[in-house]
């Protein structure tokens, strides 16, 4: 058959039919509930949440959008709280909180200086000091350099903003627990891709009720390490390229990654706001690392392999991650595999418009892809494909082992 005469299997259906785009996902600390931040053709960039089996709501209304213009990368641009939204909007980038779907959202940061002067991404809620704690970057002209960054502490209810952190040229990932913090630094001319340092301090709150940190300390300051969590008050989990691949490391062990395993964890870029590698659950840690995606034990052996449970109930993607995680589940995009596209996407793509909800028990484990943005018929709960190669998983660990001690973060 000559060049052009075979009958492709990709119509301009599928091709065009891509709407809409999933690009960042956040779990709400306190109720557990999915937030996910979609891309409508429009070009606005809406955030929903809910349960697709029986009510999915839309929040950030028409006249604003939801993206950070933070070193232009333009994630890490809200996350919710107790059922209450904060989002950086794009024409102002000042933070503001959207207690409903309905309400107008309210803003939290002033706007004094004029648009896009004060600009704020990688939010965390931290009940230590009772405030949120950003990243910002200034571009007010009588500041000293023309962009300064640091991290801050902003009072929801005021407005009023402390620097916790500052003096280095770049920050990201500041999360805490109790009174302690971490967070991701590097200066010029290095990248995030290159050389970054950890640092970990301790948050103390004046007797005026001003935060400030003391007490920094290096964790890791050796290749590029990204995306700090405070696994207990003493034990940082970060990922480090130190063995060549962004793996899965311990402040409490330097000797060797949690696990090793020759892929990046990370998607799509680990130094991104948003898009976290791994995540805790009451049964373990679990790590995406290209199309791996492995509950871990304590000891950082394999406990099970999500990917293959995923892999029996039908679906093969070539990239996992961001890992959101809640007590028993973990929710985590997949994309498909761009290098069985022929072959695999089809029927992906046959199988995400039937609308049919899939559930596989392997292992005491259970899975749950839901791949279409039609109700399903099934009671279980869902989550939908919003593009035809990007998928959502809600998945739900089921083991006969004991759970994890509590953790205090």
């Amino acid at each position: 058959m000559g060049y052009g005469e075979w009958k492709s299997p990709i119509t301009l259906d599928i091709v065009t039919s891509a709407a809409e785009e999933i690009s960042a996902t956040v779990v709400d600390p306190v109720g557990g509930d999915l937030f996910w931040r979609v891309k409508k053709p429009s070009g606005q960039y809406v955030i929903r949440s809910g349960d697709p089996q029986t009510k999915v709501v839309e929040w950030v209304p028409e006249g604003f959008s939801s993206c950070s213009s933070v070193y232009e990368y333009g994630f890490g641009d809200f996350f919710p709280l107790n059922n209450t939204l904060y989002f950086v909007n794009i024409t102002d980038q000042r933070l503001y909180k959207q207690t409903t779907p309905e309400n107008t959202p309210e803003p939290v940061t002033t706007g004094e200086y004029g648009p896009k002067v004060l600009r704020y991404n990688d939010g965390h809620y931290c009940s230590f000091i009772n405030k949120i704690i950003m990243i910002r970057e200034d571009h007010r002209r009588d500041a000293e350099v023309p962009n300064t960054v640091s991290i801050v502490a902003i009072d929801v209810e005021t407005g009023s903003q402390t620097i916790l952190v500052e003096g280095a040229d770049f920050y990201r990932g500041a999360r805490t627990c109790g009174d302690q913090i971490v967070f991701v630094s590097w200066n010029h001319p290095n990248m995030p891709w290159d050389t970054t340092t950890i640092s970990k301090g301790t948050l103390v709150v004046g007797e005026d009720g001003t935060p400030s940190v003391r007490d920094i300390t290096v964790v890791r300051e050796e290749g590029s390490n990204l995306q700090p969590y405070l696994a207990t008050h003493d034990n940082c989990l970060f990922i480090s390229d130190k063995t060549g691949f962004w793996n899965l490391w311990s402040s409490e062990d330097d000797s060797g990654p949690v696990h090793k395993i020759d892929k990046d964890m990370g998607f799509p870029y680990g130094w991104i706001a948003g898009h976290p590698g791994f995540g805790v659950t009451d049964q373990g840690i679990v790590i995406a690392a290209k199309d791996s995606l492995l509950l871990l034990n304590p000891d950082g052996t394999t406990k099970t392999d999500l990917s293959n449970i995923v892999r029996e109930a039908g679906y093969e993607f070539g990239t996992f991650g961001c890992v959101q995680c809640f007590k028993d589940t973990v929710f985590v995009i997949g994309l498909a595999d761009v290098t069985r596209v022929l072959q695999f996407s089809v029927s992906l793509l046959q199988r995400c418009r039937s609308g049919r909800t899939t559930r596989v028990k392997l292992q005491n484990t259970s899975v749950r892809t839901f791949p279409s943005q039609k109700r399903s018929q099934s009671p279980l709960q869902t989550a939908w494909c919003v593009t035809d190669s990007t998928f959502l998983l809600e998945i739900l660990i089921l083991t006969k082992s004991r759970p994890m001690k509590n953790l205090p973060c």
